[in-house]
């Protein structure tokens, strides 16, 4: 399965002119770090590892390999992460139904209560308090990741939610799907100014009306649409499979290891993870076409 994968992946990375990009006076490629780094992550091992020639397959054992230095200064530069960028775009597949859906959610990452990560945070992970990371992201019906981030357990979804949707851009016509911990006037400014109509579960769902405070009008609208289609966030669930997808994956999105730890390590891990995830959908959609 890894060495599908990794044909894939050299397939797509191949179709890239950026990943011939060679900063100057360096030895490799960004081709070169990002296949070291995702054999790495792949494996569920430090990317130490991945720069030992014995780790690598008997055929791929005269792959020019940098050391740890050279990775872990490379996987910071401005290059790699446009190379990132544009990969993700790459393996992107299409939506069955070609629909503009999208649906914002968080997938807590915990750690152990006694980890000593200065960056980690306490807070709420799927209706239980606890300690670690969580990815924010937006995704589409096929699972596709549009815009994502890894933060500390204790910043709040709304929060997140923001800097996603700022992140997302405009998106005219495009509905997106959110649970009640979306379900904020301000969320529902921020996605209409940039031509999205927010649809969140409501937070009181018992509440005879809506009190006299100032609504949103996008949020008036949402709840109009609810009302005439109470089915509309059923296609919301589909984020949950998505993330339950991705810890059942070989090389997936299992439980953080206990050498990745700080954010920005995290971030990296959690992003190799997510573009693993998008090679198994990809190689998926493949096979179901073929």
């Amino acid at each position: 399965m890894e060495r599908e994968l990794f044909v894939i992946l050299i397939e797509v990375l191949d179709a890239l002119p950026r990943a011939r990009y060679r900063p100057p006076k360096a030895r490799y490629t960004d081709r070169d770090i990002i296949l070291v780094w995702l054999w790495a992550v792949l494996h569920d091992r430090p990317i130490d590892w991945a720069c030992t020639r014995r780790n690598w397959p008997w055929h791929d054992r005269t792959r020019p390999l940098p050391s740890g230095a050279t990775m872990s200064r490379r996987l910071r530069t401005v290059s790699f992460a446009l190379l990132v960028v544009s990969l993700f775009a790459a393996v992107r597949v299409r939506c069955e139904d070609g629909s503009c859906t999208l649906i914002i959610d968080g997938k807590p990452m915990t750690v152990s209560g006694n980890s000593a990560d200065r960056d980690v945070g306490f807070g709420r992970a799927c209706g239980v308090m606890g300690k670690g990371y969580k990815l924010h992201a937006i995704t589409d019906l096929a699972g596709n990741m549009w815009v994502f981030e890894v933060a500390p357990l204790r910043v709040s979804e709304q929060a997140m939610a923001r800097t996603l949707i700022e992140r997302l851009g405009d998106r005219p016509g495009t509905t997106l799907l959110a649970d009640a911990n979306y379900d904020a006037n301000v969320l529902y400014d921020m996605a209409g100014q940039r031509g999205m109509q927010l649809i969140a579960a409501r937070r009181y769902k018992k509440a005879k009306g809506l009190g006299h405070h100032r609504h949103s009008p996008h949020r008036l609208v949402a709840l109009d649409i609810q009302q005439r289609d109470p089915k509309i966030l059923e296609p919301r669930r589909r984020i949950e499979g998505h993330f339950g997808t991705m810890g059942n994956v070989i090389g997936g999105l299992a439980p953080l290891p206990n050498a990745v730890r700080g954010l920005p390590r995290v971030k990296r891990w959690v992003t190799a993870k997510l573009l693993i995830d998008a090679l198994h959908r990809l190689r998926r959609t493949r096979l179901q076409a073929a």
